[in-house]
């Protein structure tokens, strides 16, 4: 069975409060655990970033949910592809909500903020997104960021 990861973006359809990011992060960690899907989300202003890694099965199960999911709209698939091996491999699903100030100093997370964010643009230059989630976790695991969740 293939191995493969899918990045994608998307926008809240509403004001997303702690409870709601709660609801999300339990409900990907049971469903994670159980089809042995590894990630992380982030949340940057009303947009949601995650990286999805498996087998292409139940990552195409996962993905089915999440299209279905009222809690967003505007799903772009910035990068589809087989992987040799888990970039997230530790995390049934990592989570971090991103503040200002992390967003100022993290080149390309700024541009989910404006209002006119193109999604494909950030597609557009492979391997863009995986280096900007992998940055990421570099500096969560470093200790220079908050409040991470690794579950």
């Amino acid at each position: 069975m293939a191995l493969i990861h899918v990045i994608y973006v998307s926008t809240a359809t509403k004001k997303i409060v702690d409870k709601d990011l709660e609801s999300i992060l339990e409900s990907s960690v049971r469903h994670n655990n159980k089809n042995e899907v590894t990630g992380l989300l982030l949340f940057v202003g009303n947009r949601f970033m995650q990286v999805l890694e498996g087998q292409e099965v139940a990552i195409n199960e996962t993905m089915a949910r999440i299209e279905k999911d009222s809690r967003h709209s505007d799903l772009v698939v910035l990068e589809r592809t087989a992987i040799a091996s888990r970039s997230f491999e530790k995390w049934s699903m990592g989570f971090h909500r991103l503040n200002s100030i992390e967003i100022s100093s993290k080149p390309g997370f700024a541009e989910l903020l404006e209002a006119d964010f193109d999604a494909t643009k950030l597609g557009a230059k492979k391997g863009l997104a995986l280096r900007m989630l992998k940055e990421f976790v570099r500096v969560a695991n470093s200790g220079s960021v908050g409040s991470s969740h690794a579950v």
